[in-house]
């Protein structure tokens, strides 16, 4: 979950969490763990360390993410190696806001790629922003 702590946000990470719990409740499973990754950045390149120890601790069979913009902002083709990682661990990745995610539907491939490369792009234009705005105070 991420990012950081808002009240009545979408992204809260307490409204991810419980999206996620409902999500898993609906459809009978269980949770057996949550990771937070509150004050992580989105670009750090040990964010997925927590995720992949929670799963060799656990052995889930599936990952639930609220959506893919909360999973990665990576560019497309990294986006599928962290998820043939899971792949090869026998975890499957689930978005509750993307039900279409590796559910075998007709060119559900081409549509998640077309959302991660989305949400790769604002991720790109929040940096270019944030790097001016630190000019700009600067």
């Amino acid at each position: 979950m991420s990012p950081r702590p808002q009240e009545n946000v979408r992204y809260s990470p307490e409204i991810q969490e419980q999206t996620c719990r409902d999500w898993c409740e609906r459809e009978g499973h269980t949770v057996v763990t949550v990771v937070k990754d509150i004050l992580v950045s989105g670009g750090s390149s040990s964010r997925f360390d927590s995720i992949f120890s929670a799963i060799e601790q656990h052995t889930p069979d599936i990952f639930v993410v609220s959506d893919l913009s909360r999973w990665t902002r990576d560019k497309p083709s990294r986006f599928w190696a962290i998820k043939a990682l899971l792949e090869d661990q026998g975890v499957s990745l689930v978005s509750v806001a993307e039900p279409w995610l590796d559910n075998g539907q007709p060119f559900g491939d081409t549509i998640t790629t077309a959302v991660v490369e989305g949400n790769y792009q604002e991720r790109q234009i929040l940096r270019a922003k944030t790097s001016a705005g630190v000019r700009k105070a600067w």
